[in-house]
């Protein structure tokens, strides 16, 4: 079974316009009419396109105003600075798990990155979605991503150098907190007071360099079970809860509806191999904080910030601007219906993130 993105982020056969295509050239120091460009389905908040050159291949994005979803969404496109400054930090960290900064026009917004031969490296949505079996390459990728989270969060904790270097936050509350927390609280009026603390929290509680996006749309992942991260177009310094949260709900989500699809499988044996995955990242991650002690957070203090914004989250990618498009109207209202169940709960009351986990898998 395929799984597409939304007919709404289809871009292909489109061809960029003329100023995207000479200042490319430039870049690259191509004459234009030497160049090809492709453009690549299922982005949301950029145009991407992969770029011939004589002897070399590349990427080439450029940020949306105006992002693809069906409600009103916009965002600076600015926001690309965020982004180059992000990768270049990661790639001191793990040079071999993100792309490549070649080239960045600032002024146009444009960035070209190595490119990374779909051959090779296959999207982790589409792997987890199309999975019929559990799968231990996946198993690990999550928790190469969990260890890759933290080591970007531990070197960058309580860095004054960085939280100066990221001054934007208001690209972040644009991307992230409007249209998942305080949209969504306009659906639903008496979440309010739950989605409001969490976006003051999101707000004051900033201790490192947060990637902002971290999904398996946003994950490539190879048959050895190597990951590299892309799109950090939502970086600032903020919550490393938020990347947490973030991740940890995109594969309870999946993980729920694996249950749905392969019910066959939906026994408890099973049920624990579904949440597998979100386990093992969480723990990878756990596991490098735990090698550091860090002044600036505990790891209680991060686990409970993340445990209130999972369900909240949850809840966000059903009725916030962004839903996801894997889910059909009787999935969507589980979702809905178990979120909002948990939001008030994790909000009085917040659990450890693995009791979570297993309250999420066992619920359906």
């Amino acid at each position: 079974m395929k799984y597409p993105d939304s007919k709404i982020y289809d871009i292909s056969g489109k061809q960029p316009d003329t100023g995207f295509r000479a200042n490319v050239a430039r870049l690259l120091n191509t004459p234009v009419e030497d160049l090809s460009f492709n453009a690549l389905a299922g982005g949301v908040s950029s145009d991407i396109w992969r770029v011939d050159a004589p002897g070399k291949t590349v990427c080439a994005k450029r940020a949306l105003r105006k992002l693809r979803v069906e409600q009103n969404w916009e965002a600076p496109v600015e926001r690309n600075r965020e982004e180059v400054l992000w990768l270049r930090y990661a790639s001191k960290i793990s040079p071999d798990k993100v792309p490549g900064v070649i080239a960045h026009d600032e002024v146009n917004g444009i960035i070209v990155l190595s490119w990374l031969d779909p051959g090779e490296w296959k999207n982790l949505k589409v792997a987890l979605l199309e999975a019929s079996t559990y799968n231990p390459i996946l198993y690990r990728c999550s928790g190469e991503v969990g260890k890759f989270l933290g080591n970007i969060h531990k070197a960058s904790s309580g860095s004054s150098k960085l939280e100066n270097v990221f001054p934007h936050f208001e690209y972040f509350h644009a991307l992230r907190l409007d249209p998942f927390l305080a949209f969504t609280a306009q659906k639903h009026p008496n979440t309010a007071h739950c989605m409001h603390s969490l976006i003051k929290t999101m707000g004051q509680t900033r201790t490192a360099l947060v990637h902002g996006d971290v999904s398996p749309k946003n994950v490539l992942v190879n048959s050895a079970g190597d990951v590299v991260l892309l799109d950090a177009e939502c970086a600032c310094w903020g919550n490393p809860a938020f990347d947490l949260a973030f991740m940890l709900m995109h594969l309870l989500l999946k993980c729920y509806h694996r249950q749905t699809t392969h019910p066959q499988e939906n026994t408890s044996g099973k049920s624990v191999e579904n949440s597998a995955l979100a386990l093992h990242f969480w723990q990878s991650y756990q596991n490098v904080f735990s090698l550091h002690k860090d002044k600036h957070y505990s790891l209680d203090e991060l686990e409970e910030s993340t445990s209130r914004l999972i369900p909240a989250l949850m809840l966000a990618r059903i009725d916030g601007k962004s839903p996801v498009e894997y889910l059909d109207v009787r999935e969507q209202s589980e979702v809905r219906n178990r979120s909002l169940a948990l939001l008030f709960q994790q909000h009085d009351n917040p659990t450890d993130v693995p009791g979570l986990i297993r309250s999420w898998t066992e619920a359906f």
